[in-house]
């Protein structure tokens, strides 16, 4: 038998025939750990390509989305972002465990599939797998720079420089931790006075940064229970 698990959120409106088709590209590919459907822009405009994949450059910690305009004569696209609709072979996730609860929300899913991809899995997007994500795309000031309550910018302050310390070379890291987070934090820190936020949000931005520091000189994360008290 095919044993598969599928993570749906409950904000998609999936197409008929998604699952068929994605549990039919999922077991024609021992390689294959994951896979994914397209995900349209339900709630606007059913007819735009809301998400199709990414990762994280583990150089400077900028988003590397996939292209939304595509060939149609394209099937999949590889990816580490598996946000939302995902389809994970069963012995893949024997193979590489749970996702870890510390990360919480931003980049766990990354986390996630790098792990896996150790264990000689991939993840991708079928293109001709599809579901509408009925979220709304809001555009507030906090919105655009990701920070939507203390918590969450907490997650945003600090799981970057997880990600690429665990992942990164010791010289991708070293660029990215000299250079690049630096600068992510004067962005954010200035944006957030800018569109004066409030207190918390400063208050669990910084705290944010310093876990990340303990983590790259301990290794260390908080358990999931302290970081919900962000």
């Amino acid at each position: 038998p095919l044993h598969s698990l599928l993570l749906l959120d409950d904000d998609n409106i999936v197409a008929p025939d998604m699952l068929e088709k994605l549990q039919r590209k999922l077991f024609s590919d021992p390689k294959l750990g994951i896979v994914l459907p397209l995900f349209m822009n339900g709630y606007d405009d059913p007819k735009t390509v809301c998400f199709c994949g990414g990762e994280t450059s583990l150089w400077s910690g900028r988003n590397l989305l996939n292209d939304k305009n595509f060939s149609k004569e394209r099937e999949t696209y590889p990816t580490f972002r598996v946000p939302n609709a995902t389809l994970i072979k069963k012995e893949a996730a024997q193979a590489t465990g749970l996702m870890d609860d510390r990360l919480f929300s931003t980049m766990a899913d990354e986390d996630y599939c790098r792990r896996m991809e150790k264990q000689g899995y991939k993840a991708i997007f079928l293109l001709d797998a599809v579901t509408d994500h009925m979220q709304e795309v809001k555009r507030s000031d906090a919105r655009r720079l990701g920070l939507t309550n203390p918590l969450q910018t907490y997650i945003f302050a600090r799981n970057r420089a997880v990600l690429i310390k665990r992942y990164g070379s010791a010289l991708q890291f070293l660029v990215f931790f000299i250079f690049w987070q630096p600068l992510y934090h004067l962005y954010y820190l200035f944006n957030m006075a800018r569109y004066k936020a409030p207190a918390s949000f400063f208050k669990a931005y910084l705290k944010g940064v310093w876990a990340s520091l303990v983590f790259v000189f301990t290794g260390s994360l908080p358990p999931l229970t302290e970081i919900l008290k962000a």
